[in-house]
């Protein structure tokens, strides 16, 4: 999955007036909803690298994972009383570090109390934080709507019942027998009833009919959240931001709208002054976050007013930026505001997101800006360019904001461009063809022949599908030695060793380049010239599997040219040997066959699909794990294969939840998740089939956001799974 990098960094860290040390430093750490007081993975890595930097935990209420869930005001007086009298953090630099929740409540904290610290807030650290607001149904939203509803007076209940339309509606209260909502209401109001271990009849007759028209249609959850007892109350209340509801959002949310300024109010300049005050911030955030909705929203992006699907793409298509509301413009246009999404990263910023975070955080109590290797390559300055690799060899494969890596600034400095090409190499994460393209493209233009023969000569990067880009960007800028060399020169590509079935050649060019294995000529990959020379396709598809998977479509591919170029071993090898499912095209490649006399090759195709084999949609249907397994080592995207109904294989696992983490989880491997809608086509075979534990797995374990429960409990009822309706009734997403 291609990482996504939005934030235009800078190329070096502007120099501060005072020369800080690591010990002049403190990191404060804000937690997030529903947590405790261990530190987050992140912050052990940075006491482990940095133990004499104190690490405080912000405190909030008694530290129990339940005093997060209050309002985001309660959340801050208690930051703030903790912070300005904690001895470990006084008269140091602070780094404060908010992990979900707490990222944006860290952030609120520096707008609202950072002048007034007995400290130096210095640096912002933002890890899969609601930043942008909150669109997406929390777990406990039913003890949310009990919270509300138990609070609010009558006037307020008043508000709510209207809003959503039930005020006539009729509820059987206990002990009481039937009335309408409004009847309830004012009974509540003249009675003035206490609460003791469960919400009183009347509350909880209303409350199960609001959580009842929630479950059917979730943003309906607005009307709880935006009134004073929900925004007073309830933590995700005060950065709900409902995308078609945005009057609502400014004159009913009381927290976001204020600390994201988008609207004017009396602390708005100060707000502003104080962000701007702080020397770098970092967000953090995960593309495939189940807690966070939309994912974005760590990045200060949401989804468009007006629509409840259209992103903001970019940081700089967001309010935030066109209105420079807090500042954030400026940070973001003078390197100073990074957004960061590692590839493989969760809403927990585990694993890479370690390595992201620790590397900013080293950069800052260091001094040592993280991207500086850019203009290191920039100066040409080799030996500097060394020091660094040899500091952190994984710098030769960081980007900047525009996505590049440091080798786009290489194109006329040859030996900085194999040191930093041959380093990504050792890195198993081999420059890819349209960054050598890039590289060649500036080799051009500034007129470096010695890189232009390096890549082509050396490399074997085959130009032909770019040419004319090269000679046109190199007549305007007047390098007519380059063009003499582009119409000159005869490269030897992998295309043509393949061609020639020269597998020592093509073993040499791949090696030293495996990407060339990516490269198109004329829209064809190396691998289609091995239709018919089965020892180079094995080759080809075993290095596809280390340095980007061959698709579906691309195997179906080659093998019609092995079917039109009459090589048996190649047809059967990808037939048999890869498990590929010739059910759907098996007369497309019997067509090519018999339009070049390959009868032996038609005569194959009719046996094999008379005799018959099980395919993994069949593998799947019973439950056989260790086919399921065989299948997809020999091909890992066969589990993509769309059968002739339109389905997945692991659709077929709706009753089977050993099969079915099995494939989610490979899906995953190879870089291509399954989309949410796949997902809950899934979980409604599980409630149709009765599988509980497939059911369970998806909703509580992956945290799939659930489409309509209405299709859930009707498929449910059509099958006679009465358990399955239990199960949600449960959760409390049904009454």
């Amino acid at each position: 999955m291609k990482k996504l990098l939005l934030a235009l960094f800078c190329l070096l860290i502007a120099p501060l007036s005072v020369a800080y040390v690591p010990e002049d430093y403190a990191v404060f750490v804000v937690r997030g909803l529903n947590s405790n007081e261990a530190f987050p993975p992140i912050v052990q890595a940075f006491h482990a690298e940095f133990p004499t930097i104190p690490l405080v935990m912000g405190r909030i209420g008694d530290g129990s994972a339940a005093t997060t869930n209050r309002g985001m005001y309660h959340l801050l007086d208690d930051l703030y009383a903790d912070a300005s009298t904690n001895a470990a953090l006084a008269g140091k630099r602070v780094i404060v570090i908010g992990f979900s929740q707490g990222g944006l409540l860290a952030r609120a904290f520096i707008e609202k109390y950072s002048h007034l610290l007995p400290f130096t807030i210095d640096s912002l650290i933002s890890c899969a934080s609601p930043q942008g607001g909150e669109f997406g149904l929390p777990d406990s939203w039913a003890e949310w709507v009990d919270l509300v509803v138990w609070h609010a007076d009558d006037l307020i209940l008043q508000g709510i019942t209207n809003l959503l339309g039930i005020k006539a509606a009729t509820i059987d209260v206990a002990g009481l027998g039937a009335m309408t909502v409004e009847e309830a209401v004012k009974t509540i109001g003249q009675t003035a009833k206490t609460r003791g271990d469960i919400l009183d009849p009347l509350r909880q007759s209303i409350a199960d009919l609001i959580k009842s028209l929630v479950a059917q249609d979730w943003p309906l959850v607005r009307i709880v959240f935006y009134n004073a007892i929900g925004q007073d109350l309830i933590s995700v209340a005060n950065y709900w931001k409902d995308p078609e509801h945005q009057a609502d959002y400014l004159a009913l949310n009381s927290f976001l709208p204020y600390f994201n300024n988008d609207k004017d109010h009396a602390n708005a300049a100060l707000y502003k002054t104080n962000i701007q005050k702080l020397n770098y911030i970092l967000m953090l955030w995960a593309n495939t976050d189940f807690v966070i909705k939309p994912d974005c929203s760590g990045a200060m992006r949401f989804f468009k007013w007006g629509s409840k699907t259209a992103l903001e793409k970019t940081f700089t298509e967001t309010s935030q930026y066109t209105s420079n509301l807090l500042g954030l413009r400026d940070m973001y246009d003078n390197g100073r505001l990074f957004f960061e999404c590692p590839y493989g990263m969760g809403h927990g910023c585990e694993g890479p997101g370690i390595t992201i975070a620790m590397n900013y955080l080293r950069a800052i109590v260091t001094q040592r800006p993280p991207n500086e290797i850019f203009d290191a390559v920039k100066n040409n300055d080799l030996a500097y360019v060394q020091l660094l690799l040899s500091e952190d060899n994984t710098r030769a494969v960081k980007r900047n904001g525009f996505g590049q890596l440091p080798i786009y600034y290489a194109g006329n400095k040859p030996e900085i461009a194999q040191l930093l090409f041959n380093q990504a190499l050792l890195l198993n994460q081999p420059l890819s063809i349209a960054e050598q393209s890039e590289l060649l493209i500036n080799a051009f233009g500034s007129g470096s022949l010695a890189i232009a023969q390096w890549l082509i000569e050396t490399l074997h990067f085959n130009p032909a599908d770019i040419k004319p880009t090269l000679i046109s960007v190199a007549d305007e800028n007047h390098q007519t030695t380059m063009i003499s060399y582009i119409n000159s020169v005869v490269p030897q590509t992998l295309h043509g060793a393949v061609a020639q079935n020269n597998l020592a050649l093509a073993t040499q060019m791949v090696t030293a380049n495996p990407a060339l294995i990516n490269q198109l000529e004329a829209s064809m990959l190396p691998i289609y010239f091995a239709g018919n020379k089965l020892e180079i396709a094995q080759y080809l598809f075993a290095q596809h599997r280390a340095y980007g998977l061959l698709t579906l479509q691309q195997v179906y591919q080659l093998l019609y040219f092995a079917c039109g170029a009459g090589s048996l071993p190649v047809v059967q090898w990808i037939i048999e040997g890869l498990y590929f499912d010739i059910t759907g095209c098996k007369d497309n490649l019997t067509a090519i066959a018999q339009n070049n006399y390959q009868y032996h090759i038609v005569s194959y195709l009719n046996t094999f699909i008379n005799q018959g084999r099980a395919s993994l949609e069949t593998a799947v249907c019973y439950n056989n794990l260790a086919l399921v397994t065989q299948i997809v080592n020999c091909n890992p995207v066969n589990i993509e294969h769309i059968d002739s109904v339109g389905m997945l294989p692991i659709l077929y696992a709706g009753n089977k939840v050993e099969m079915a983490q099995y494939l989610y989880n490979q899906h995953n491997v190879i870089g291509r998740p399954l989309t949410p809608a796949t997902l809950n086509t899934l979980l409604y075979y599980a409630f149709g089939s009765g599988s509980l534990p497939v059911a369970q797995w998806l909703i509580e374990g992956i945290h799939l956001e659930i489409s309509s429960l209405q299709s859930l409990v009707s498929i449910a009822q059509a099958n006679g799974q009465a358990q399955m309706i239990d199960y949600l009734r449960s959760l409390g997403l049904i009454s």
